[in-house]
């Protein structure tokens, strides 16, 4: 049977004697005190707690108990959680740091790069429409190619597409830029 995957914020908190019988509330509590665990709220914390404690009766590392006074059940570790049989999973994903704009450069410089970039596209635009009529000048005086002729016609034309469709983005944004 392969090794259970436990998030290393949460082994953290099971592998300390602190958590040898506990409550999911406990187990969220303390996991939302972590400086490592992610920018949980309490219900999502709540919510992955609970299936990590479902996943450790499941491999048989916890047992549930009788509920406690409140009516909520208490968990306790079994002497099967061991390093042996489970291994340490990936950190909890934390929530991604916004990115840079790229509106950190200057202006002019933007406008630039987009002007060459759009130069770069409008070149690709005529070299595929060239291709295309290529095609189909090739069809007609090759019939019998003209299968594999309207394979290679089909893709130009969807590079064309495709190209002339970042032209036209690349154009409005150069216009959004100079009207601010």
């Amino acid at each position: 049977m392969p090794k259970l995957k436990i998030k290393p914020e949460l082994l953290s908190l099971l592998t300390s004697n602190k958590f040898q019988a506990f409550s999911c509330a406990d187990l969220v509590d303390a996991y939302l005190k972590l400086d490592s665990s992610p920018n949980l709220n309490k219900k999502q914390a709540h919510q992955f707690i609970q299936r990590n404690i479902d996943r450790l009766i499941w491999a048989g590392f916890a047992v549930k108990e009788s509920n406690n006074i409140n009516g909520r059940p208490r968990y306790s570790l079994t002497n099967s959680f061991n390093s042996a049989n489970y291994s340490i999973g990936s950190p909890h994903r934390k929530k991604p740091t916004p990115k840079t704009t790229v509106s950190a450069k200057p202006n002019n410089h933007y406008i630039n790069d987009l002007n060459e970039q759009l130069k770069k596209h409008k070149l690709e635009l005529l070299t595929t429409i060239s291709e295309a009529e290529e095609y189909e000048a090739l069809s007609s005086q090759l019939p019998n190619r003209r299968d594999d002729l309207q394979d290679l016609y089909n893709d130009a034309r969807n590079r064309y597409s495709k190209t002339l469709g970042r032209v036209r983005a690349i154009e409005s944004l150069i216009s959004k830029c100079q009207e601010a």
